[in-house]
């Protein structure tokens, strides 16, 4: 069988979502408008920007996809839940046992299935959110091979990694027009803030699918 890898996006998706940002902020920075502005005979001022813009480009890629690598997948979740909440294994039989609902499952289905969780679920906090978390990852590893699972895990992945590099996006702005190498834009700063808020929301909500395609799995394999 041919092995999905569900990281592809890495070379899709997330290659052109950072190569349109990268247009968008010379676009603003007002990069196109000196070549368009130029006169057509003096090239070498046109070819001076259309360098100095590729350059630019190169520069910002390069160092967000390093970045990116650099940076563990846990250590990427922390990042990109702002340290507002968590992965939702944390706390799903907690949720579920309070009533948090899924249309392919009821309140019953779950506390039948999983009643021996919840008689050795620990008081603390801390220690019942770990216990939670590995209840869940064991069922997850039994079915992470399911068409289902391998696409839920794609879009969180997808989605958690858009964050990350729109955080990496905006510092690496904020540098660049200190340095007074690109012209700040008011514009350009609001795009990418609503781009981090919309890239969070959507991963968290495909964190909640993953999570709730994986007990809808176990319960009824």
């Amino acid at each position: 069988m041919k092995m999905i890898d569900i990281k592809d996006y890495r070379n899709n998706e997330l290659k052109n979502y950072v190569i349109g940002n990268i247009l968008l902020v010379l676009y603003f920075s007002g990069m196109f408008d000196k070549i368009f502005s130029q006169d057509i005979n003096s090239n070498l001022n046109i070819w001076g920007i259309v360098i100095e813009s590729a350059l630019i480009s190169s520069i910002i890629y390069i160092y967000v996809f390093l970045l990116d690598s650099m940076i563990p997948g846990d250590i990427k979740q922390k990042i990109a839940y702002f340290h507002i909440g968590k992965l939702p294994g944390y706390t799903i039989f907690t949720k579920m046992k309070e009533g948090e609902k899924d249309d392919r499952f009821t309140q019953a289905d779950v506390m039948k299935k999983y009643s021996q969780i919840y008689t050795n679920m620990p008081v603390n906090k801390k220690e019942r959110e770990k216990y939670e978390n590995a209840q869940w990852y064991k069922m997850y590893k039994d079915c992470r091979n399911e068409n289902k699972i391998l696409i839920a895990n794609r879009d969180f992945l997808l989605c958690r990694d858009i964050t990350i590099i729109t955080m990496m996006l905006l510092i690496l702005y904020f540098i660049l027009t200190s340095l007074k190498i690109i012209v700040f834009s008011k514009i350009i700063a609001i795009i990418i803030v609503v781009e981090l808020i919309v890239s969070n929301i959507s991963m968290r909500g495909k964190a909640r699918r993953l999570a709730y395609n994986v007990i809808s799995e176990d319960i009824y394999k």
